[in-house]
């Protein structure tokens, strides 16, 4: 009987290491999976938190171990913790702001410009160390017409770009308010909404189109102005199309990624020699989200200020989701 028990429990051993080796190997032949051909980004991103449910989320900025976000009709600034542990740290009052629509830091992250809906002549330059320590700079005969905000990384000679969509120019200023360069956009692109400056230092990407009538696209341009190579066409939901592309960013590999409202989505799109080319959806409705306006990317974590949007196309709500989406150690 002894020897039953001794050689049934060693059966079982062996069954229980089998199973876990099989496990494993399965599990790590999925995460393989998960991670092939797109520099690393999962084929299916992992949601790691959400956060700032509330009235519409206009702008996001994360640096170290917080995260900053303005919202709809807002005087303050609400500061997160980017771990996702105890969430709400605190606000940042800032004195005159009413309808905040944009923001984003300095490469130093002493700085936060926020643009709002009641003062476009201006940037508001707030403190982030210092409670009402606030600033404003013209933006030069500009009015009604800002829409989106970019940091600029160093090292470059300017800290802050905004893209103006009536007069369709990129202007670039330093942190101190000091118009450097204006760039006139060419005439294919129409309704600019956001444009980032490339790491590398050569050119911008744009994203444009906001009606039925236009092209809604994210255009590659060199450093004059004159585009290069465009993604998309007329509006629509196909994987080459987009329908308000809100907000675009460049990953530390040079991809960029493209905040895609009306479809639901963020996709990757490659740049090289050159050309921009569809990669993927790296979020999808079915990730959880309803109308992505604002993207950062954090290597290897994405935040997308995700609003709902009602069939007037306006945002009635919002919230911060936060998602894994490719490979590669997480610093907070």
């Amino acid at each position: 009987m002894g020897s039953h028990r001794l050689f049934f429990s060693v059966a079982l051993t062996c069954i229980c290491l089998i199973v876990i080796m099989q496990s494993g190997t399965s599990a790590n032949q999925n995460d393989d999976q998960n991670k092939a051909g797109n520099n690393g980004y999962f084929s299916k991103p992992r949601k790691v938190g959400l956060f700032g449910e509330g009235a519409p989320v206009y702008g996001v900025y994360r640096y170290k171990g917080s995260v900053y976000l303005v919202r709809d009709s807002s005087s303050y600034v609400e500061i997160y913790d980017a771990r996702l542990r105890n969430d709400l740290k605190g606000n940042l009052t800032v004195d005159g702001m009413q309808g905040p629509y944009d923001l984003v830091g300095s490469d130093d992250s002493r700085s936060l410009f926020i643009m709002d809906w009641f003062d476009w002549g201006n940037v508001t330059t707030v403190s982030t160390k210092a409670q009402n320590q606030v600033n404003h700079f013209d933006i030069v005969d500009e009015t009604f017409t800002v829409v989106g905000l970019t940091a600029v990384k160093q090292p470059s000679y300017c800290d802050v770009l905004l893209t103006c969509t009536q007069s369709r120019k990129i202007k670039e200023f330093t942190k101190l308010g000091e118009l450097r360069r204006e760039i006139q956009f060419p005439a294919e692109i129409t309704q600019p909404r956001h444009t980032i400056k490339l790491s590398s230092g050569n050119g911008y990407v744009v994203c444009h189109g906001y009606g039925a009538e236009e092209k809604h696209r994210v255009c590659l341009l060199d450093n004059t102005g004159a585009v290069l190579d465009c993604f998309g066409n007329m509006a629509g939901r196909g994987p080459e199309q987009l329908d308000v592309c809100a907000r675009v960013a460049e990953d530390d590999n040079g991809n960029i990624l493209v905040a895609d409202r009306n479809n639901k989505r963020v996709l990757l799109l490659s740049n090289q020699n050159g050309k921009l080319k569809f990669v993927q959806e790296l979020v999808k409705e079915v990730d959880g989200l309803n109308g992505p306006t604002r993207i950062v990317i954090d290597w290897p974590i994405l935040y997308v200020a995700d609003n709902t949007i009602n069939t007037d196309g306006i945002a009635v709500s919002g919230r911060v989701l936060v998602y894994r989406v490719r490979d590669g150690k997480i610093n907070f």
